[in-house]
């Protein structure tokens, strides 16, 4: 009988943690894992490249998986990890922000273009990604790979955002689940919602996600605050409950 395969995923965050890297990277973990595969996750936050020797040593994978080129590949460039743990095969995955933000800064885009270059494989999840991808790594088109987006449901508790925003019968809910930062555009939808209530005051929000850019989620609270007959803020739903919570919302 062979032996499991084992693939180590790198990125920022991991469960408990309720962020959009921590939710995808258990969606392919507990899917590699029904495909056989032995699977460990492993968050780069806090973690030195010592760290990640260590735990390549230990786990021996015979796949690195990178989830996010920036927060967690650049690991793979610093001693110690570059003169003793660099002969696995890698697959990195970009986030949004390594290529909408990281490639455009000049102190991080060599970095960044680093870890593609070790790549075997990058992982675009969708057809605009491949299509920014190819932009920008046209001499490694060969490797980028089209895996789109999927979801996969973390459990079936009930979750009644329709109370929780304080909904009366008729009203129309709003919902915006997306960590708090510049990137997700919570305050511009917020905005855009005021508009909207100015002309109708039937309608609400709820945004919910953690705090991901302190400036920008101390300058969103404020006005969540202020906009209170109509918003509201949830940093946390448990990710058990997020099916319910969609399914209550009228507009998601």
């Amino acid at each position: 009988m062979n032996p499991k395969k084992r693939i180590l995923i790198l990125t920022p965050t991991t469960l408990p943690s309720v962020t959009g890297n921590a939710i995808t990277v258990e969606r392919w973990k507990q899917s590699l894992n029904k495909k056989d595969f032995l699977v460990e996750a492993m968050s780069t936050e806090g973690t030195s490249a010592s760290d990640l020797l260590e735990q390549v040593k230990r786990f021996q994978p015979d796949l690195i998986h990178v989830h996010h080129a920036f927060r967690a590949g650049t690991l793979l460039l610093h001693s110690p990890f570059t003169s003793e743990g660099n002969g696995t095969p890698l697959v990195v995955s970009p986030s949004g922000t390594d290529i909408n933000l990281d490639l455009k800064d000049p102190e991080r885009k060599e970095s960044v273009l680093r870890v593609f270059r070790m790549a075997h494989v990058i992982v675009a999840q969708g057809n605009e990604t491949e299509q920014r991808l190819k932009e920008h790594l046209s001499e490694l088109t060969d490797r980028i790979v089209n895996v789109p987006k999927a979801f996969s449901w973390r459990g079936h508790d009930r979750y009644d955002l329709r109370s929780i925003a304080g909904c009366r019968p008729g009203d129309i809910l709003f919902f915006l689940p997306a960590g708090i930062r510049p990137v997700k555009g919570n305050l511009e939808c917020l905005t855009a919602m005021a508009r909207l209530y100015a002309l109708r005051q039937n309608v609400w929000v709820v945004f919910a996600g953690p705090t991901l850019d302190a400036d920008d989620t101390v300058r969103f609270e404020q006005q969540v605050r202020r906009l209170n007959t109509f918003a509201r803020w949830i940093p946390l739903i448990p990710p058990e409950a997020i099916r319910s919570a969609l399914e209550t919302a009228d507009v998601v």
